[in-house]
């Protein structure tokens, strides 16, 4: 292999290592965010409009 293809995977290793678990942290904070305001939406219309649902 050549020095530049063991540079680049290097730097492929890399991002990998220093990303690795940030975008399941993050699809999970939006999904807890995405329930939340569902869940909130919910309340809301049941108390405010009870005839409505």
């Amino acid at each position: 292999m050549s020095s530049k293809q063991e540079q680049s995977q290097a730097l492929h290793q890399f991002i990998l290592q220093k990303w690795e678990g940030i975008l399941e942290s993050k699809i999970a904070r939006y999904k807890k965010q995405i329930i939340e305001s569902i869940e909130a939406d919910f309340l809301e219309r049941i108390v405010f409009y009870p005839n409505v649902i």
